[in-house]
């Protein structure tokens, strides 16, 4: 005969609710060893009373959940306020020291969390990403050692090996180094040398460049006509045939882009800017203008010569010289030069100087009669000018 379970009423109950908790009913049964089928009996009989408490415990549970989702909201609050509270306060006096000190931002984020302070909220103010502070951390720079150097010992040797005192070598340092070494068979280098004869006061002070020639600085000017602003440079050309190179010097006038005057040869000197001057004012009738005809150029050796100075003296000229490494205050006769190695030089393979000049000489006929521009309403230089002369349409004003 099978033996009946026996337990109380509360062991009853407690087995019920949990399965009306969740699990199944072979689970519980199985495991405090009854049958599935008396278990179900007790849930008929009991699960009115136990299902008031586990709705109790229903709304208990999501009251916890109501209260915790709660808590970590007011904590992701307090949290931002917290936040916020320390940027304010630090964020001053962190800037003060970014500015007044002038130190690099690292060492100032640095100094500031050894205070104490957020590491976040730091590298936010300063501006400085994590993985560079992160960095530092892992990878400390080394500090070099500071070093007073060799000590200076007052004495040299020669070749043989002997000893010879300091106050016995006197002189002009590199030529004297080069004596020492040679008739006296003195192991030693003209830095020495320097300091010795600098000690001793017997140095030649350096030579000072003068220019005689006065340079004024291109200045920035409103161009609204032709023959105020002139702009000149020098291109060079391959010849292949020859192996050598010629000489390109234009005149380009902003207003217009008009090539006004060029010189091609094997050479250009100063005499040859010149003639290509006064070949320029031949062609435009200029003399004498008020206010003066501006000539900008760079720092070649042909701009910044005397008889250049005088040329633009005696015919009312002013001369503007750009800044070293600064094209783009020459830039209109740069882009023409860009314009012809484009357009001219590198589709023709020139086999004499002839042939080069004569090819140059067409494009620059071309170039100002023929070749639209779309800064002169699509026409060409010729046109434009007469155009404008003739008030048929409004010349442009260029800044520069």
């Amino acid at each position: 005969m099978k033996r009946r379970f026996r337990c109380p009423v509360e062991a009853k109950k407690e087995y019920v609710l949990e399965v009306l908790s969740g699990l199944r009913t072979e689970v519980v049964a199985r495991k405090y060893g009854m049958s599935p089928k008396t278990l179900t009996t007790w849930i008929r009989q009991y699960e009115d009373e136990v299902g008031e408490l586990v709705a109790k415990k229903q709304a208990e549970t999501q009251q916890m959940k109501q209260d915790a989702a709660n808590y970590q909201e007011l904590q992701q609050k307090y949290d931002e306020a917290l936040k916020l509270f320390w940027r304010k306060r630090i964020r001053k006096p962190i800037l003060k020291d970014l500015v007044k000190k002038k130190v690099p931002r690292l060492q100032t984020v640095i100094v500031w969390i050894e205070r104490g302070y957020p590491v976040r909220t730091v590298l936010r103010i300063c501006d400085v990403p994590r993985s560079t502070y992160y960095y530092h951390l892992k990878h400390p720079e080394r500090q070099q050692p500071i070093s007073s150097g060799r000590k200076i010992p007052g004495y040299s040797y020669n070749q043989q090996g002997k000893r010879i005192s300091d106050t016995r070598i006197v002189g002009f340092h590199r030529k004297l180094t080069v004596l020492l070494r040679r008739k006296y068979n003195v192991v030693i280098n003209k830095k020495k040398v320097y300091r010795l004869c600098k000690s001793l006061g017997i140095l030649f002070p350096q030579r000072e460049r003068k220019n005689t020639v006065p340079r004024k600085a291109a200045n920035n000017r409103v161009v609204d006509g032709p023959n105020q602003l002139w702009q000149m440079d020098i291109k060079y050309g391959y010849v292949a045939g020859k192996r050598r190179h010629f000489f390109l010097a234009s005149i380009i006038d902003v207003f217009d882009r008009r090539i006004v005057a060029h010189h091609r040869g094997k050479a250009c000197d100063t005499q040859s800017i010149l003639s290509t001057i006064q070949q320029a004012l031949l062609t435009r009738r200029i003399h004498k203008t008020k206010p003066k005809l501006v000539i900008r150029t760079d720092n070649g050796p042909q701009f910044v010569s005397k008889a250049f100075y005088a040329f633009c003296e005696e015919t009312g000229l002013e001369h503007e010289r750009t800044p070293i490494r600064t094209p783009n205050k020459n830039a209109f006769i740069e882009s023409f030069h860009s314009v012809l190695e484009r357009e001219c030089y590198q589709r023709h393979c020139f086999e004499s100087y002839e042939e080069a000049f004569s090819e140059v000489d067409r494009y620059i006929r071309y170039y100002n009669k023929d070749r639209i521009h779309g800064s002169l309403y699509d026409w060409s230089p010729i046109d434009y000018l007469r155009l404008v002369d003739e008030g048929a349409i409004e010349p442009k004003s260029i800044a520069l």
